[in-house]
Order: structure tokens, then sequence, then C-alpha cells
């Protein structure tokens, strides 16, 4: 299978700033979950890493899900990422939204992550703009 099918097939938040579930079958067919902060796929396999950096290795194929998790405050997140989660969670299929990641109250705590989104956005947005409206005032005074 190849990653882009995978990609197709398997839920995966794979470049959020948000910690995720990582779920996936073991040998005997259980299933298995890990809290993971950064996922990759390479050469089918799906290489994750804990906060604490120790990695976990597991073949494609026994992926079930990577979900993201509800971020602690001081986490850096942007409105596409929030939005990205919502998505990813409402399009799960019903077996997967039985669990504590994508239960509806979880749902409605992303949804409400939106606002403060939508206001540091636009904060950084506007500092953006700000500095780039210096920069051309000190490039105009360098010219004159």
């Amino acid at each position: 299978m190849s990653s882009l099918s995978l990609w197709a097939e398997v839920p995966m938040d794979l470049d959020s700033p948000f910690l995720k579930t990582l779920i996936f079958k073991e040998s005997k067919g259980t299933l298995n979950e890990r809290e993971v902060a950064r996922v990759k796929i390479t050469e089918g396999k799906i290489e994750s890493a804990n906060t604490k950096g120790i990695l976990t290795v597991v073949p494609t194929n026994d992926v079930v899900a990577i979900l993201p998790k509800l971020p602690d405050s001081g986490i850096l997140y942007q409105l596409k990422d929030v939005e990205q989660a919502i998505r990813l969670l409402e399009s799960l299929p019903a077996d997967l939204k039985q669990r504590p990641e994508a239960s509806t109250e979880t749902l409605q705590k992303w949804k409400d992550l939106r606002k403060p989104a939508e206001e540091a956005d636009a904060k950084r947005r506007e500092e953006e703009r700000k500095a780039q409206e210096e920069k051309l005032k000190q490039e105009e005074a360098k010219i004159n």
C-alpha cells in the first residue's frame, strides 16, 4: 500500500502542532495506542516520536488512525490547524467516532478553539502588516 492510498483510507493527522493518538494493531490483532508528538511516513512504515523523543515504528498496514488531541495551554497553533482537526474528526468512520478524541463534547471543544485561533491569526497578520510598513518606511528613508 502506498502512502498516498494509506492517506486516503486511514484518518491521519501528520503535520499539526498538536499531540496525537497513534492507534495501531499489534501482531495478535489487539489495538494499542501511543501519544505522539511527531509523525512521518517512511518506506511503508509510520515513524512517530513521543514528547520524550522515544521512537515508535509501525507498519502502515497496521495503523488504524492518527487523531489530534486537544491542545494544552501554551501550544501555538493557527486557525488552519484547528479547522483541519475538526474536519478530520467529523469525517471519521463510525467505529472511530466512539473514541474520546472524537466525542461530541471533544468536537465542541475543538470548535470553541476557533475564536481564539481567529483572534491570534488576526493579531499575527496585523503584526506582519505593521512590520512590512516599517520595513518600507526604512527603505524609503535610505533612498531619500
